[in-house]
């Protein structure tokens, strides 16, 4: 079990060393193989919900491969404005979704879909690596990222 805990399969889940739950690493294994159909199913209530209680269109993204993309969304009936297009890649230096899912990945994934030339798509799109780690970094403090 202390083999397991180490490499993250399993971490102790409550008090008696007896009690434990699957382990970060474990988990992101097992969801990485998940289907883009069962993460729709799966979301679809809560993005529903949220939507409804925010009054906002509501989307969920997944990192596949090197590229985060849209897999649903859902939106208020009377809402006039753009939306994620599910399918659609989400630029990782750009889109506020893809920061938050790029920020918790090792350094050595998150240079090698940053340390790259990025598009500028507005004055104010970061496309330097430097400044965009700063910003991961503050994204994982705060839990919060910006497109």
């Amino acid at each position: 079990m202390k083999s397991l805990a180490d490499v993250e399969l399993i971490e102790q889940s409550g008090p008696s060393a007896a009690n434990f739950k699957l382990g970060r690493r474990l988990e992101r294994l097992l969801f990485s193989g998940a289907s883009d159909d069962w993460f729709k199913v799966v979301a679809r209530p809560t993005l529903q919900e949220l939507s409804e209680k925010t009054g906002q269109a509501c989307f969920i993204a997944r990192l596949s491969g090197d590229s985060v993309r849209s897999l649903d969304m859902v939106a208020p009936g009377d809402l006039v404005r753009a939306y994620i297009v599910p399918g659609h890649e989400i630029p990782a230096h750009a889109g506020a979704s893809a920061k938050a899912i790029l920020a918790f990945q090792d350094s050595d994934f998150i240079a090698s879909m940053l340390d790259k030339p990025l598009k500028r798509f507005t004055a104010a799109t970061k496309v330097d690596f430097a400044v965009l780690v700063e910003e991961l970094q503050l994204v994982r403090k705060t839990g919060v990222a910006y497109c």
